[in-house]
């Protein structure tokens, strides 16, 4: 027996003593009618529909499955339970209370023409400080011979369910630098010009960006062998959020 059909089999023993009916109600995302594979069901006077057809919709990322006589999941970054869950078809069936309190969307039930409408919340205003973001660099290996380049990756990622707004004073906006006893031997932006106009980049919820390095060994200024240390920063108008050093070695 496949999965969905399982699953589908489901909503019988989990509705029963719930006075239940499909809905003939036109669905609407964003004011655009939709089609959904199930119709939208009434249950004791709530209104359940497809949480699927949601997901896919607004691009919500969406993970559940059945344990006991549980439904656990996680949506739009936040894990939920429900008891007694309602699978029709393999569809999860979730209330318009549901939409509006894990994905923020807002809900209208128009009972006398029949429309159930789903849109898209105000966003909620982005963060200005720097709280929730990730600087995070590696390199492709740990030892180095003098003359080979040394190749960096830097992960700025932002960890929190909330956008942020960054401010940079000038056109940088990330830094590298390599450090030999504490001293500055090397630095990506040592050569580098940059506007000198305000700019700001706002990060989504979850969102990263990647940025590549390639350090020549041969341009380390006063280059002695032995361990040195790598940082990645993230120039921010009025302050820095760096990552963890890294050591590496290089000898001749």
């Amino acid at each position: 027996m496949s999965k969905k059909i399982f699953l589908g089999l489901i909503v019988f023993a989990l509705v029963i003593g719930l006075s239940s009916s499909l809905m003939a109600a036109d669905l609407y995302f964003d004011g655009r009618r939709v089609r959904p594979e199930v119709k939208p069901l009434e249950i004791d006077g709530r209104i359940f529909v497809p949480l699927e057809e949601v997901t896919d919709y607004f691009n919500i990322s969406l993970n559940w499955n059945v344990t006991g006589k549980q439904v656990r999941g996680r949506v739009a970054g936040n894990n939920f339970v429900i008891d007694r869950p309602i699978i029709v078809h393999g569809y999860l069936m979730v209330s318009l209370e549901f939409l509006e309190d894990h994905l923020g969307l807002n809900t209208n039930w128009d009972q006398r023409r029949g429309i159930i409408d789903i849109e898209r919340g105000e966003p909620s205003p982005p963060a200005r400080d720097a709280r929730g973001l990730l600087v995070i660099i590696d390199t492709d290996r740990s030892s180095y011979k003098y003359g080979d380049y040394i190749a960096v990756s830097m992960l700025i990622f932002n960890k929190s369910d909330r956008s942020v707004e960054l401010e940079f004073s000038t056109g940088q906006t990330h830094d590298l630098v390599l450090r030999r006893g504490g001293r500055v031997v090397w630095q990506w932006s040592h050569d580098k010009a940059f506007t000198q106009a305000f700019q700001t980049k706002r990060m989504e919820p979850y969102e990263a960006w990647l940025e590549t390095f390639l350090i020549p060994t041969n341009q380390i200024r006063t280059f002695v062998t032995g361990n040195y240390t790598l940082e990645g920063k993230l120039t921010i108008h009025n302050r820095e959020v760096s990552s963890e050093e890294i050591t590496i070695n290089i000898s001749r």
